[in-house]
């Protein structure tokens, strides 16, 4: 719990301290855009003599942490993640390429690794605990959003213990607050603008819809071109050493044209529905955003695309507003909406982003218009077949998931070597009197039902049991009630399981039902299968994969 505390106040001080440094020395950017960039790169050329990292190693930004659960644990160390915080902190400094929340989530994943004990990094629990921890402790304190930053793991599918990151999500939120009350810093505010918000007339929430839909199809052309952009990236440029260089010579001429673009992005998007800038300002804007998050994303990486998603979303439905009039009487809540429904969309995350909005502005009225465009745009992006930003980027680097789990371990295990095979028969003309004594005898509350010739027909879940019971007990008819009485009345249709499938090909089967039968070609079960079976089994197999991982990089070392 300390350290869970610890990480919120590493995550609140990480975000504070680039605005400290740009209250304290005002000439921030300009020349010192060179500086930065060539301290990147020399942190860079280090890696040499640090980490040894190999061009196929890498970094994929946010996608990495959920590498880090699913793959091999040859990349989690706490110098790895730390050195790639210290790459994202300087691009925070210019305040146009990456959101703040990437060095905080970074350094927080660093420290603690830092502090966990060797063996406890060949659980999964563990895992997600500490990804969730930090991923809420680095979005509660960039976005002043603590319940946002409890929900992001969550949507994420992260998990993990859930109280972890309720502590270092509040702990960052008042950590971030006192540091700012301290120096008189400003945080991001447009409740003024909002007051009097309304939302009443059908039209507008017609607006609304059309904004989500917008943001959708705008979600899914970006998320194709990022990933080509990462897959070409990969390709042509696999030392990391040269892809920066590559996107450092494609973001100067961005930089110059424009230097009121590279300003942080809480403060340029605030001053845009502020009304400070003119609509031809703000569609240049976003151009060098989109382009900007294209390139630092797919070329390099990091773990701040929060902020840059946020905003580009935001720009997205300011624009919006002036090009169709209607959608509601205030500029600034279309510039809202849009934020939530494109993060939303890119990130598969609607109800964070809808709570994000809500925080952020402490306007309820603000949170259904969030929430309702936030799920239209996820789904019209759904529509398109286009998965989230994070899964296409895993996939690129060949690590698909299915159900929260790796497509490539569950196709290693069987069904075979994962059932139960401790199970108990009953017969479909057994009577249902019989039944007491039956489930005395079972292992589990689960009985498949076989005819005659000893095919399977059905499974005896345990509310037909409670039905058969009541009923037993309610009449004497119940004496010459048999077992496929019970199931025909049902009509319940259980998928069943062959003796050689995958795990990959039968885990979609328990998304409501705990318990499938498994039997062979000539239907006859041979065991049962549940959903804790195939979670032992996946974690025997992730804890022993970075064994075997090691011992394949050893023996060719040895060669």
């Amino acid at each position: 719990m300390i350290g869970s505390i610890l990480i919120g106040c590493l995550a609140a001080f990480v975000v504070f301290l680039p605005q400290y440094l740009r209250w304290k020395f005002p000439y921030l950017g300009g020349g010192v855009f060179f500086f930065v960039l060539g301290a990147v790169a020399i942190l860079l050329s280090m890696n040499r003599f640090l980490l040894d990292l190999r061009s196929s190693r890498g970094y994929n930004g946010f996608a990495q942490l959920f590498a880090s659960i699913y793959s091999s644990l040859e990349l989690d160390s706490s110098l790895y993640w730390a050195f790639w915080g210290a790459i994202s902190f300087l691009l925070t400094l210019l305040g146009g390429f990456v959101g703040p929340e990437g060095a905080a989530i970074e350094w927080a994943q660093a420290l603690q690794l830092r502090n966990r004990i060797q063996i406890s990094q060949w659980f999964e629990q563990r895992r997600r605990t500490d990804i969730g921890t930090g991923l809420a402790a680095g979005i509660s304190a960039a976005f002043c959003a603590p319940f946002a930053g409890v929900l992001v793991p969550i949507e994420l599918g992260i998990g993990g213990r859930s109280l972890f990151s309720v502590v270092s999500s509040i702990s960052a939120f008042l950590c971030f607050h006192f540091l700012m009350s301290q120096f008189s810093f400003e945080l991001f505010d447009v409740r003024g603008v909002l007051s009097g918000l309304s939302l009443s007339s059908w039209q507008q929430w017609l607006g609304v819809m059309l904004l989500g839909v917008g943001s959708g199809l705008i979600a899914a052309g970006l998320i194709f071109i990022v990933h080509l952009a990462y897959v070409y990236f990969r390709s042509l440029f696999p030392n990391i050493k040269v892809r920066l260089i590559v996107v450092v010579i494609l973001l100067v001429p961005l930089f110059w044209m424009h230097k009121s673009s590279s300003i942080p992005f809480s403060i340029l998007f605030e001053q845009v529905l502020w009304g400070k800038y003119s609509i031809h300002q703000v569609g240049f804007f976003l151009l060098t955003q989109m382009i900007t998050l294209i390139l630092v994303f797919s070329g390099i990486g990091s773990m701040g695309l929060f902020w840059p998603l946020f905003s580009v979303g935001g720009l997205l439905g300011y624009s919006f507003h002036h090009f169709f009039f209607g959608l509601t009487d205030v500029p600034v809540a279309a510039g809202l909406i849009g934020a939530a429904s494109f993060l939303g969309a890119v990130l598969e995350i609607p109800i964070t982003s809808a709570v994000l909005v809500w925080e952020m502005t402490q306007s309820i009225e603000i949170f259904f218009p969030c929430l309702f465009a936030a799920l239209i745009a996820r789904f019209c992006r759904q529509i398109l077949g286009s998965k989230a930003l994070i899964r296409k980027i895993l996939e690129a680097q060949g690590l698909c998931l299915l159900s929260g789990r790796s497509v490539s371990l569950l196709d290693q295990l069987t069904v075979r070597e994962t059932m139960c095979t401790n199970y108990t028969v009953i017969h479909e003309h057994d009577l249902v009197s019989e039944l007491s004594a039956k489930l005395k005898e079972s292992s589990y509350p689960f009985l498949p039902v076989v005819n005659a010739q000893g095919k399977y027909v059905g499974l005896l879940t345990p509310d037909l049991s409670q039905t058969a019971f009541h009923e037993q007990s309610a009449s004497a008819l119940s004496d010459f009630l048999e077992v496929k009485d019970l199931l025909y009345r049902s009509g319940l249709k259980i998928p069943v399981a062959k003796i050689n499938d995958r795990l990959s090909s039968v885990i979609e089967f328990f998304e409501e039902i705990p318990c499938i039968p498994v039997v062979n070609e000539r239907s006859e079960v041979l065991g049962l299968l549940f959903i804790y079976n195939i979670r032992l089994a996946y974690d025997r197999e992730m804890a022993f994969q970075p064994y075997v991982f090691g011992l394949k990089d050893a023996s060719r070392h040895a060669k």
